[in-house]
């Protein structure tokens, strides 16, 4: 029985080293609190269609995507939600990219690598308008209703060399 909670501690204290159970942790803390109001999201797929997707306010609107299984349309979380591959990009209509916090440092990172994968400029600029990682964009109550596209193509920077990144 002591080396089972000894074991439990260990990995626990490993878990709390990760950035992305870190990252995460006051969203999981918040959900297992209270049990919160879902709200839907709107998805329009690149086929034009629209999903209602039920989402959980303090969850990622990844997993909700995820749950959804979307999978006929969107291809996202190639690194498991750990900013680092720009599958999960979704595009937000103006009124709801104004009501996410802005984005941190790592995802505008990761976005503009990705679209510096595009052509020119204007393509550069288009693949960047309004878009956010759907990995790190935290479902809110005011979202309740809200639309949000998933775009026809996707980059998975995770298999562009680290030398390739950047132009």
């Amino acid at each position: 029985m002591a080396s089972t909670h000894a074991c439990l501690i260990q990995a626990s204290r490993f878990l709390l080293r990760q950035p992305l159970v870190l990252q995460r942790l006051p969203g999981m803390l918040r959900m297992g609190s209270t049990m919160p109001q879902s709200v839907t999201l709107n998805v329009v797929t690149p086929e034009d269609s629209v999903v209602s997707v039920s989402a959980v306010p303090g969850e990622f609107i990844m997993q909700a995507l995820e749950r959804a299984d979307l999978s006929d349309f969107w291809d996202g979380g190639a690194c498991g939600g750990s900013c680092s591959c720009s599958t999960c990009r979704i595009i937000l209509t103006d009124e709801l990219y104004a009501k996410v916090p802005e984005p941190e440092e790592n995802e505008i990172d990761m976005l503009e690598s990705a679209a510096a994968q595009e052509e020119s400029p204007e393509e550069q600029e288009d693949f960047l308008k309004n878009a956010r990682l759907a990995c790190q964009v935290e479902v809110t109550s005011e979202m309740d209703g809200a639309r949000l596209v998933l775009p026809e193509d996707t980059r998975n920077m995770l298999e562009v060399p680290l030398w390739m990144r950047e132009r």
